[in-house]
């Protein structure tokens, strides 16, 4: 998050970790129903469709529709990976665990949230990686939907970090907590 990129290279990013890594699920959480749709649809035209179920969750699908989604992730097909491209949806309330998520920047509690749904019943041999991207198109809206100082308190606690391990995530939620705190003082 030291640097933003365009939604374009982090479709990028995401197309080729899929390609590189092809028994690997992911998951992918961005902040808009718009990016949400325009990534899905960019990586599905781009990633092998019957060696991989790719999946879309927004609230632009009705309940009933979401619902029957969630229930063929988590029934896993075997032999195919999973690609979840969601907006925040995803992170509370459902009970889905993939190998890798991508997270556009948002709240450091939203983060935390999104990282739950990595390894979440520590089922895979490997440790789950979580990866966090600042992204052009996503800044302004991200703002307006989270609150710019939530984003940018979340920033400050991620500021010293290239990669944060789990056992320090309660430490940076402290850091982050004192600083929402301080804000709403100040209010």
């Amino acid at each position: 998050t030291k640097e933003s990129i365009s939604l374009d290279e982090f479709t990028e990013v995401i197309i080729e970790y899929c390609l590189d890594k092809p028994k690997k699920d992911v998951l992918i959480i961005l902040n808009t129903k718009k990016t949400t749709l325009e990534t899905y649809r960019n990586i599905y035209n781009s990633i092998d469709n019957e060696e991989n179920e790719i999946f879309y969750l927004t609230t632009l699908i009705t309940p009933f529709e979401r619902k029957q989604i969630i229930k063929k992730i988590k029934s896993k097909n075997k032999g195919r990976r999973q690609i979840i491209v969601s907006t925040q949806l995803v992170e509370a309330g459902v009970d889905i665990s993939v190998d890798t998520v991508f997270r556009a920047l948002a709240p450091l509690d939203s983060i935390i949230q999104a990282a739950g749904r990595a390894n979440r019943y520590n089922e895979k041999e490997e440790v789950s990686e979580v990866y966090l991207y600042k992204i052009d198109e996503l800044e302004k809206v991200t703002g307006f939907i989270y609150g710019a100082d939530l984003i940018k308190k979340t920033e400050n606690v991620l500021k010293d970090f290239d990669i944060v391990e789990e056992k320090e995530y309660l430490k940076l939620i402290q850091n982050y907590f004192e600083q929402v705190k301080d804000l709403s003082v100040y209010s």
